[in-house]
């Protein structure tokens, strides 16, 4: 008792001391307070004193504006002033010189004199110029007379050439008779000569007194011989000059052309060394711009690795717990190590998955296997919603290895059924590890469970969460930054090579293919530019999806945190020539997805891309930058792609073609006809080996099966991240992937494709054809949930993507298969179902596009409307509502479903719908001419006990299409409220492709109404 007073009295005395301290402090509180209102006074004077300085000094900045206004002006001014000044001294010199120059007699009389001496010097040019022209007069006439003397000698040349050869065919003559006489006659031509001499001697001695006539005829005769001969002397000389003339024109030619020939050898030389200068110098220049440009992207490259990952700052969600967890001192870490927790707080089971276990109180535990240490179990609890509040601790280094596992990969979860000592593998669950990089603390997680026995599909939701019990933010942020810097290595060393081996190979022309039915499609993905992330400040992890014709869907590689990114994705698509591919081709376009790794909550695309392909029907190549356009249609970037040929693009018979690709067309010969039986009777089974080297386009197919076997692992995603997951993908797998892709590029194909496709052919025509209507059920843009799972042989889980359709075309909704590779030997797979091309006037395609709200609506200011989706009726078919319910719009926004759904009303398979169509457009059946669209409030996540509610309704007249004549294409209809048809909510755009099937109903029949 004492002892108590004693401690009481310490109590009272330390109770007084701190009541006398409390005192003194409520003192100097009140002392700090009125300073504090002093300070506070003298702020709001020094405020007030602070605005009136701006205002004055804005009044100064505005007068020295115009002060310096004012004074460039009157520089201005002082210029021109100068300016004139001077222009009017130029002015002034001027009139000087002419008033001087007016005046100057001096100058008047030097002019004079200089006029007289040049008309003195034009009489003494004229006299010259006359006697020179009497000198040419002169010469002309000489000329004249040498002419004609010439012309007079060459005439009586002629003539005596004339007489000459008549002379010597006289000659010829008279020997011609002597040779007649000689052969008659015995006679030689002595005794003739002889006998003649005596004819003429006599003849001489009768007429001897006219023998001085004879001698004067003699005279004249010697004369003209004489001059004969001396004229066939001159005529000699002048054919011999002539001919050395001659010959020397011809050396002088011979000469002229040698000169020539090496003239042209010369300038051919040039020529090619100037080509090849110039292609030299064009090679130069190409390697010194792909210089600048590889140096331009390694500078953006490093400016990105280095400026780019940031280290931001996440706030850990802080809870009760946490403030009550203490670091376990006992577990003692090295240097850069850290403890890995993995908490599993507790399982809730849907009631269709108790009716499938048969106990509504089931006894469960969880097992799993994180990175590479032993499996974990947690204990085992009993109830619908079992509570394990399970942790386990692993110690890990912070390594590359650990960290791309926490990136790339997920632990499976699997929840076990006990039965006593044994126990059963009932449902199976991904928990995603990529968000403790981007968050501190712990990271909450919802994971769905999915049932791997029976037919329960979804078997409820198991909630858990990750930690890394010390912050490494400056190894992560390194982590990234080397990761990309891996990215960007690989993406210049593949752009590098292909360099090499373009410049290395020459381009030869492109040949018809040998098949003459398959051809190569070349697709190409360069890089991507300027992306915007849907996070702020935030950069993305983009990845690109495409699909082409009938192929499954492509995707990328995930190039992580760039805006910039740089694929270099190639891929070869082998596709038959055929009138279904040119009309693809003539008709549709190649949609490019761009999606960002990091959005795990808008489940949206970065940007689309439309690349039309009709190019490569008239065998062009298709090279370029293509703008990506956000969901709402604002531009959110450019893409880099390639598509080309491997052979000459030839059309079907019947379709318009190039001249070039006219001249691969081969005549044809007459075939004998061979019916699809004797085809694949006489057709060899196909080699698996050589149908996995060719692949080839197959029907698209949605047949759900399921794995049955009990104790196998099973993949599933995370519902709130099961778009990133679903692109998970390692630099080590894409590096594996991209080779994988060049090295088939490279394989010769060992056998014919034309067989290939034979057998396919075959095969396909051994199905049965399917009718029934293939929906899509997936948004363009945005991924499906887990809801439905599907199971695929190659390890892959997809989910579609619908593209919507271009008018007049016979084309099925688009899907866009994601996929996730994984290292399990079971997982859960896809069906497929085969359904045939439809015509237009055999299809009806009814798309929703888009919704936008009024900001008054009751719907827009409802706080308990969260997420919305868009159900529709036509005609007496089942309902279709859209796979995904998206957040509800804000003011001035829209969600855009993008849904498609494709309704076939051919005769072969659907004529009693085409019936109930045609009574629809008579008139007979008004109550089913509208469709009908629903607007329905989907509950959130946390409430899924609650019931979807009808918000608005929305009507189209079928009729409408025909009255108007054209397919209704991004209609906008007003959605009124459920409770009053007045009120109008906002409005629904859609699409509806209808006038062709309509046209031929029409046609079938007249619309005489009943």
């Amino acid at each position: 008792m004492i002892k108590l007073q004693k401690q009481l009295a310490e109590k009272g005395n330390a109770f007084t001391v701190l009541e006398g301290r409390f005192l003194q402090l409520q003192e100097s509180q009140k002392t700090l307070k009125a300073s504090h209102d002093a300070l506070m006074a003298k702020v709001d004077e020094l405020s007030i004193q602070l605005k009136e300085e701006r205002l004055r000094s804005l009044g100064l900045e505005k007068q020295l504006q115009a002060s310096s206004l004012a004074q460039r002006r009157a520089e201005e001014l002082q210029e021109r002033i100068h300016d004139l000044e001077k222009e009017k001294d130029l002015l002034k010199e001027n009139c000087d010189k002419l008033f001087n120059s007016a005046f100057d007699v001096t100058q008047e009389q030097k002019w004079k004199t200089r006029e007289q001496q040049l008309k003195l010097q034009i009489a003494q040019l004229e006299v010259a110029l006359k006697s020179d022209l009497t000198d040419k007069n002169e010469i002309l006439d000489k000329i004249k007379a040498e002419r004609e003397l010439n012309e007079n000698l060459s005439q009586q040349n002629q003539d005596l050439q004339l007489r000459f050869l008549e002379q010597k065919q006289q000659l010829d003559e008279i020997k011609d008779r002597m040779k007649f006489f000689t052969k008659e006659s015995d006679i030689d031509v002595a005794e003739l000569s002889e006998a003649l001499m005596l004819i003429k001697v006599r003849n001489t001695q009768k007429k001897e007194e006219l023998g001085f006539l004879n001698k004067v005829d003699e005279e004249v005769q010697r004369d003209l011989e004489r001059s004969l001969r001396e004229l066939q002397a001159t005529q000699v000389e002048t054919v011999q000059e002539l001919e050395k003339t001659r010959n020397m024109l011809i050396i002088q030619h011979k000469i002229n052309k040698d000169y020539q020939t090496e003239v042209e050898a010369v300038t051919r030389k040039m020529e090619d060394i100037k080509q090849e200068y110039e292609l030299k110098l064009e090679s130069l220049a190409q390697l010194l711009d792909m210089r600048a440009a590889r140096i331009r992207k390694l500078e953006a490259q490093l400016k990105d690795i280095a400026y780019g990952t940031k280290a931001h700052i996440f706030k850990a969600d802080i809870t009760d717990q946490d403030v009550a967890d203490e670091f376990d001192e006992t577990v003692h870490l090295e240097r850069g190590e850290n403890l890995f927790e993995i908490h599993v707080l507790q399982a809730n089971l849907a009631p269709v998955a108790l009716e499938a276990i048969g106990d509504p109180e089931p006894s469960t535990f969880c097992t799993y296997a994180f990175y590479d240490f032993e499996l974990q179990a947690t204990p085992v609890v009993r109830g619908s919603k079992p509570a394990y509040n399970f942790t386990s601790q692993y110690t890990v280094r912070m390594d590359d290895f650990f960290l791309q596992y926490l990136q790339n990969s997920t632990v499976t979860l699997e929840l076990q059924l006990a039965h006593g000592l044994d126990y059963q593998t009932v449902a199976a669950c991904q928990l995603q590890l990529h968000k403790i990089l981007d968050h501190n603390g712990k990271v909450f997680g919802t994971s769905p469970l999915v049932g791997v026995v029976d037919e329960v599909q979804s078997f409820g939701t198991l909630d858990y969460w990750l930690r890394l019990r010390l912050p490494m933010d400056q190894a992560i942020r390194l982590y990234k930054e080397r990761v990309k810097a891996l990215g960007y290595l690989s993406a210049n060393h593949r752009e590098e090579m292909k360099e090499q081996q373009a410049l290395a190979t020459p381009h030869a022309p492109r040949e018809a293919s040998a098949e003459g039915c398959l051809n190569e499609l070349h697709i190409t993905v360069h890089c991507c530019s300027n992306l915007k992330s849907q996070q702020p400040d935030v950069q993305p992890s983009p990845y690109v999806v495409y699909k082409l014709f009938d192929f499954p869907d492509h995707d990328t590689c995930i190039l992580s945190s760039s805006n910039n990114p740089q694929f270099d994705d190639h891929m070869a698509f082998p596709v038959p020539m055929n009138a279904d591919l040119d009309g693809y081709l003539k008709a549709e376009s190649l949609l490019l997805y761009v999606f960002d790794d990091k959005d795990t909550y808008s489940h949206l695309y970065l940007g689309k891309a439309k690349v039309p392909l009709i190019s490569l029907a008239h065998d062009k190549c298709i090279t370029g930058t293509f703008e990506l356009t956000d969901p709402s249609g604002d531009p959110s970037g450019t893409i880099d792609v390639t598509l080309k040929w491997r052979f000459t693009y030839l059309p079907p018979p019947g379709a318009s073609m190039t001249v070039e690709q006219a001249k691969f067309v081969a005549k044809e010969t007459p075939v004998k006809l061979v019916s699809a039986e004797e085809k694949a009777k006489a057709l060899p089974p196909l080699p698996p080996a050589l149908a996995q080297q060719v692949p080839m386009p197959k029907p698209r197919q949605r047949t759900m099966v399921k794995e049955k076997t009990a104790g196998k692992k099973v993949s599933f995603m995370d519902t709130a991240t099961l778009e990133s997951s679903v692109r998970e993908c390692s630099l080590s797998s894409a590096g594996e992937h991209d080779t994988v892709q060049e090295e088939s590029m490279d394989q010769k194909p060992q056998q014919e494709p034309v067989k290939v496709m034979e057998a396919v052919q075959a095969a396909q025509e051994e199905k049965v054809e399917e009718g029934d209507d293939e929906v899509s059920h997936f948004s363009d843009g945005q991924l499906a949930t887990p809801s439905s799972p599907s199971t695929s042989q190659d390890s892959d889980i997809t989910e579609d993507l619908v593209a919507p359709e271009q008018d007049g075309e016979d084309t099925l909704a688009t899907d866009l298969n994601e996929s996730i590779h994984s290292d399990s030997d079971d997982c859960i797979v896809p069906g497929q179902t085969t359904q045939g091309r439809k015509q237009p006037s055999e299809r009806i395609r009814i798309e929703i596009i888009s919704l936008s709200l009024r900001p008054d609506s009751r719907v827009a200011v409802d706080t308990t409307i969260v997420r919305l989706f868009v159900e529709y009726r036509f005609l007496d078919l089942p309902s279709e509502e859209t796979p995904l319910s998206l957040p509800k719009p804000q003011a001035g926004q829209s969600i855009h479903y993008n849904y498609s759904n494709v309704i076939h009303v051919d005769v072969e398979n659907n004529r009693a719908r085409r019936e109930l169509l045609r009574s629809v457009l008579r008139g007979d059946a008004r109550q089913l001419e509208s469709i009908k669209f629903t607007v329905v409030s989907d509950p959130p996540e946390e409430e899924q006990d609650l019931e979807c509610e009808d918000v608005g309704i929305a009507f189209l007249r079928v009729p409408q299409i025909l009255e108007q004549q054209q397919d209704l294409i991004d209609t906008s209809v007003d959605i009124v409220d459920v409770l009053d048809n007045s009120v109008v909510l906002g409005s629904l755009k859609v699409t509806v492709e209808a006038l062709q099937a309509l046209k031929s109903i029409i046609e079938e029949s007249p619309l005489t109404p009943s």
